[in-house]
């Protein structure tokens, strides 16, 4: 009896998450929706700060730090940066 509410509940299980999976929708890459194409990619090159990277695209610190949602203005060589076109 027991092995039998064992396989039971297995197999209810294994209907639930079926159903649930073929009902989940597809969830968008959220970087795609929330930057679109107004943002590029910039890697932080030895020696660079916010200050310069900033003063290269003609933006603020500030809004960098927003964009990449950093707490701190610390950066570090290799880091990826989202910053706007």
């Amino acid at each position: 009896m027991r092995d039998q509410l064992s396989v039971l509940w297995l197999l209810a299980c294994a209907l639930v998450t079926a159903a649930v999976v073929a009902a989940a929708l597809p969830v968008p890459d959220p970087a795609i929706e929330r930057y679109g194409s107004g943002t590029r990619n910039h890697v932080v090159r030895n020696g660079e700060n916010l200050s310069v990277i900033a003063k290269r695209y003609k933006t603020t610190p500030a809004a960098i730090m927003r964009l990449n949602r950093l707490k701190k203005p610390m950066i570090f060589p290799g880091q990826e940066l989202l910053v706007r076109r």
